[in-house]
């Protein structure tokens, strides 16, 4: 299957929506990461806005570079107090104070970083507790680089098809170490590059928009990580292969990421004549992709319609491997995306801009 979407657009914001700041259903006093998780399971607020506030809390906005679009993501901030930093008010004490967890120097004075270490646990776990790094180092002349990885314990090794019909073969799970995400970015005032995880949106969302953020502007880098939810069942094969004390038995969850973008993106921006401005944004991405065991079809099982078709059975290889049918779990590797494609914007103010995207992808299969 191949997917090609393109969109025109024209930007005008002309009409009187000054007053509206965009809704993120929190206060920003409250978006401390754990008490978004926390949110979020109350169902206080919704997953894409989970997403846009950890997104923004993780890449950062620079007020003295960002444009028009990023600095309305900002939470409060309206379109009145967006236009007046674009002109010469800056941010008030109580502002800086109030979206410290957002804002960032896009060329710092000195190399300084982050490292978090994440973890969870039950008291229930039969083994050691998932883990999850997140590392982050700035510099001077706009550099960045990043890296997430992540003890699992309970995720599914490489998948292949079985000399038996209909069937898959999984690697059983064990304690391992994944790098699902990196990058290196650099940003100057007439470009910019990232080499690695990334996600990336524009103007007019339906079209292309992986970062959640209610008006994207281009690439942001990705290192965004889920904490575990509930307890699960140990035991995530079919019925009687395992015994009544595993199946009854609970286990805390490994750390989840989004499989977005990984490969490279760049943008250029520079002046058209004396009253308007270019920005021409392209990008390529090569991502392995997962799926979970009952979202796939076996062909040979379909009759003329897809009515009636079945999902292949996912057994376990490996030493010590239990016998059994894999049951609702993601197998990951399934198929690699090629994906491609750009984006160009003419702007002749920051509220008057016409913008085009054309994107395109390619499934490459690994199972078939």
């Amino acid at each position: 299957m191949r997917s090609v979407l393109c969109c025109v657009w024209l930007f005008l914001l002309m009409l009187s929506v000054a007053a509206h700041a965009a809704s993120y259903e929190v206060d920003p006093e409250d978006t401390g990461e754990q008490a978004l998780f926390a949110l979020r399971e109350e169902g206080a607020i919704t997953a894409e806005t989970l997403a846009a506030l950890t997104v923004l809390r993780r890449s950062g906005v620079d007020p003295v570079l960002a444009s028009r679009a990023s600095l309305y993501g900002l939470p409060g901030l309206t379109y009145a107090r967006v236009d007046g930093l674009l002109g010469d008010a800056v941010l008030t004490v109580e502002e800086r104070r109030r979206l410290a967890p957002f804002l960032v120097r896009a060329s710092p004075e000195r190399v300084s970083g982050d490292a978090r270490l994440l973890s969870a646990f039950a008291a229930s776990d039969p083994v050691l507790p998932p883990l999850a790094l997140q590392v982050r180092v700035a510099g001077p002349e706009g550099w960045r680089v990043g890296l997430l990885t992540s003890l699992t314990r309970r995720r599914l090794g490489a998948v292949h098809r079985d000399a038996r019909p209909r069937t898959l073969v999984a690697e059983a799970p064990g304690v391992a170490v994944v790098v699902p995400k990196f990058h290196g970015q650099w940003t100057g005032a007439r470009a910019s590059v990232l080499v690695g995880s990334y996600r990336l949106g524009f103007g007019q969302r339906l079209t292309l928009d992986t970062t959640g953020l209610p008006t994207p502007d281009g690439f942001l880098p990705d290192d965004v990580v889920r904490a575990p939810g509930n307890v699960e069942r140990w035991c995530f094969l079919g019925e009687g292969a395992c015994a009544p004390e595993e199946r009854e038995a609970v286990v805390t969850p490994d750390f989840q990421w989004d499989e977005g973008f990984r490969g490279v993106v760049g943008t250029v921006r520079g002046p058209v004549g004396t009253d308007a401005a270019v920005s021409v944004t392209g990008f390529g991405s090569y991502q392995s992709r997962s799926l979970l065991s009952h979202a796939l079809v076996e062909r040979s099982s379909c009759e003329d319609t897809r009515e009636g078709c079945r999902a292949p059975s996912v057994l376990l290889t490996g030493t010590g491997a239990p016998a059994g049918r894999v049951v609702s779990r993601a197998l990951p590797g399934v198929f690699r995306e090629w994906a491609g494609g750009g984006h160009a914007t003419l702007a002749w103010t920051s509220r008057m801009q016409v913008g085009a995207t054309a994107w395109g992808a390619r499934p490459v299969w690994s199972v078939e």
